[in-house]
């Protein structure tokens, strides 16, 4: 079965967002009128959409750029990012979060999707890289692919509302990283497009 990944148009982004709200509703108990009042920022972003045979909607992930000088990783969880990389490096990274998919759909054939959608993306944009806030699950199955990810610390604490927020989806815990381009070309970029009965085919 085929599996299409695209870049939503603007009349797409409604469809992935009810179901990116949906999924951490449903996982998280995410109330997200407190989220966005806790939170105002929004960052500008490609959405991706994760589609079976060109029809239904089964996953979804965004890519997205700093507002203010921060990516989300740094206004919602707290990571550090001032002591990595030089500024001009970081406005030519994006991160890759908001990834969501149907309860009924393999995590894995959706996590392998949006790694090659994000190897082809940082290549068509000339991107030097992205940043990611992962649960462990997907930070374990990233580190088997080869990929070399620069710890980042969830150092600056949230408090109040932001605080109450950040706990409900962190859970047991979460980890923060920046990859860079050609790390992610040297894991992502062989792999086979096919996992199991799908073939993974990127329309952009």
């Amino acid at each position: 079965m085929n599996l299409y990944v695209s870049i939503a148009s603007e009349a797409e982004r409604l469809e992935a967002a009810q179901l990116f709200q949906k999924v951490y509703e449903e996982e998280f108990q995410l109330d997200f009128k407190r989220f966005d009042d806790a939170f105002p920022l929004v960052f500008p972003s490609d959405v991706l959409l994760i589609r079976l045979q060109e029809s239904r909607l089964v996953g979804t992930a965004s890519l997205m750029r700093p507002v203010e000088g921060l990516f989300p990783s740094e206004y919602i969880f707290g990571a550090d990012l001032s002591g990595l990389v030089d500024p001009l490096s970081l406005a030519q990274s994006v991160e890759v979060g908001r990834l969501a998919k149907i309860r009924d759909f393999p995590s894995g054939v959706i996590a392998k999707a949006v790694m090659l959608a994000t190897d082809k993306y940082l290549h068509s944009r000339c991107l030097g890289g992205w940043v990611a806030t992962v649960k462990p699950p997907l930070y374990r199955i990233l580190e088997k692919t080869g990929l070399t990810m620069t710890p980042v610390a969830l150092s600056i604490e949230k408090t109040g509302e932001q605080a109450e927020c950040v706990r409900l989806y962190k859970g047991s815990g979460i980890l923060a990283f920046r990859a860079l381009a050609e790390s992610t070309a040297a894991a992502f970029g062989t792999m086979s497009h096919t996992i199991g009965e799908y073939d993974i085919q990127l329309l952009f």
